[in-house]
């Protein structure tokens, strides 16, 4: 895609002038310094051989009879064959107002005669240049568009069979081949996935190509150097596989698929008639590649997800009865459980990502009422996958927790306003709760201290919600203050809920911890005793600790009917210490 070097001899200039002698004379300029020329007499000549032969350049005369150059210069730019001809006016009229003229005729440039030699070629040069760099945006826009066309087409599914369909198909809009098929790297050998062009009987798809054992298969080749390869009448190479639908291709390319600099596939293209893939199908080829090759792991990826999910489901109906006893090895099996987490909630990612974006086309779509059954079940399905994406952070957020990799950046952060945006925040649920929500005027007097604001915002809404779920409809809720050093801060979020046992007073702060019956679990995330995963109070502990601060929580005991009441306490140090040089 880059702009051709500069050779004369690849322009063709148009010479048009009424004297005979002014046209042989700039015939042999141009001439003698490589351009091609054509000549016109008159301006008629001039729309002619443009229309018909595109020059590169026009050097177009004024003063002429029949048409003058002014009117065969509108007549160039009104015409779309010929409207991107540079033209070049040249005349013994010197005002400024004949050369403005000129230039809303539409022409580029105007030099006045006598010519100067020097300066015409140095004029015609910069034109030309300027006309080339002009197409090779134009080309490189062109095929950026069509390149993102190609990234949204490959992204449209995640559907791996889909994804392996579209990559040939898409790729022969780009660069044209006769047979086409991908190759995914397995255990050693190249398995044939996906394949256009070869007859249906064939048995490709359940063909192998060893290239680990034989070094000298061409195949191999491609992945030992990860470069494009190709080669004219492979049949008759001794290191071409000998498969039957391979056997007579006049032309091959094969092209590596590469992720994180390791080689995944290949892409195998072969053409019948003796046609060389040019370097610039190659290079067209090798842009398309990149883009298959991140669909194709998003379709692999979201493929071994959905294998994954499947499966889980299928152990956890199994396994549901020895939870129970599973429990005695919770201790040993923490970490991987950690690791575990971790990884499969980035995998999660992805489908909730595309939940939501779907959901978000169905409820911008017109046709479709929000108060409609269908919205209704769209806004649900919205609503499910927000809520799973919140579990899916809180998972991660106890990952990074467990593995010692929350990051936090400290600024210096006002707590009443932090407390404030909280509140905001859980309005509606307030609300819908009949719940009164105070924040004590001693917070204001706190002041400033230093701490991650994103992580500290996440842990005191972690503890407020847990203080709404468990204080019942009309409760109330309470924030205060205390300044106890001026080296500590003390913020109390004190709820009249059911309250806590003093046995589990310590245990609620444990990731997965639930609070009455596990099987009589009732999800929801403001819900009167609603359950949850079990993750926010371990995330807070989790923050609250990172800060260098601690947390713990004091209640007379747990009682449905009296409802005691608790009150977690966090105590953070006003200033964090200075990172080691």
């Amino acid at each position: 895609m880059n702009p051709p070097d500069f050779d004369n001899s690849n322009f063709t200039i148009l010479v048009v002038d009424d004297t005979e002698t002014n046209l042989k004379i700039l015939s042999s300029l141009l001439k003698h310094h490589g351009f091609q020329v054509m000549l016109a007499e008159n301006g008629r000549l001039a729309l002619e051989i443009a229309q018909n032969k595109e020059p590169d350049l026009i050097l177009l005369d004024v003063m002429m009879p029949i048409m003058d150059g002014f009117e065969a210069c509108r007549k160039l730019k009104a015409n779309e064959k010929t409207q991107n001809i540079p033209v070049i006016f040249m005349t013994a009229l010197a005002a400024t107002e004949d050369k403005l003229k000129g230039f809303h005729a539409g022409a580029v440039d105007y030099i006045t005669k006598p010519l100067s030699q020097r300066e015409l070629l140095a004029r015609i040069t910069i034109h030309l240049k300027n006309k080339v760099l002009t197409e090779s945006f134009k080309q490189q826009a062109q095929f950026m568009k069509k390149m993102n066309d190609i990234g949204q087409a490959l992204t449209s599914t995640l559907e791996l069979r889909k994804v392996l369909t579209l990559i040939l198909d898409e790729l022969k809009e780009l660069v044209w081949f006769d047979n086409g098929a991908v190759l995914i790297c397995q255990e050693g050998v190249l398995e044939f996935v996906a394949s256009r062009g070869f007859p249906s009987d064939t048995g490709l798809l359940q063909t192998t190509i060893p290239y680990v054992q034989d070094e000298n298969n061409i195949f191999y080749r491609v992945v030992q150097t990860k470069q494009p390869l190709t080669i004219s009448d492979p049949a008759n190479h001794t290191d071409w596989p000998a498969i039957t639908p391979l056997e007579n291709p006049s032309e091959w390319l094969g092209l590596p698929l590469i992720h994180q600099e390791t080689i995944i596939g290949i892409l195998s293209l072969s053409r019948e008639k003796n046609l060389p893939f040019t370097q610039n199908d190659i290079e067209l080829a090798t842009s398309f590649a990149s883009q298959a090759v991140l669909a194709l792991q998003n379709a692999r990826v979201y493929d071994q997800v959905s294998r994954f999910n499947t499966q889980l489901e299928k152990e956890i109906a199994k396994r549901t009865a020895d939870l129970q006893s599973a429990y005695t090895r919770s201790e040993r099996l923490d970490k991987t459980k950690s690791d575990f987490i971790y990884v499969a909630s980035h995998e999660l990612f992805t489908p909730i990502a595309l939940i939501n974006g779907y959901c978000h086309i169905l409820l911008s779509d017109p046709t479709i009422p929000i108060d409609s059954n269908q919205g209704k079940i769209v806004e649900g399905i919205n609503k499910g996958a927000k809520r799973l994406n919140e579990v899916v952070e809180s998972m991660l957020d106890v990952a990074k927790i467990d593995n010692g990799e929350l990051h936090l950046f400290f600024q210096d952060i006002p707590l009443y306003p932090l407390c404030d945006q909280i509140q905001q925040s859980l309005k509606t649920d307030l609300k819908e709760r009949d719940l009164q929500f105070h924040i004590h005027s001693s917070m204001q007097q706190l002041g400033r201290i230093q701490g991650d604001p994103e992580a500290l915002h996440k842990a005191l809404k972690q503890l407020i919600l847990n203080a709404i779920k468990f204080t019942p409809n009309g409760g109330c809720i309470l924030i205060t203050g205390q300044a106890q050093l001026q080296s500590a801060i003390e913020i109390s979020i004190q709820d009249s809920g059911i309250g806590i046992d003093l046995e589990n007073q310590e245990l609620v702060f444990e990731k997965f911890y639930q609070t009455g019956e596990v099987n009589l679990h009732s999800t929801g995330k403001t819900k009167f005793k609603g359950g949850g995963p079990g993750l926010g109070l371990a995330i807070a502990k989790g923050i609250i600790e990172a800060h260098g601060g601690k947390i713990w929580v004091e209640s007379p005991g747990y009682n449905e009917e009296t409802c005691p009441g608790s009150i977690f306490h966090i105590q953070l140090p006003r200033t964090q210490p200075s990172p080691p040089s």
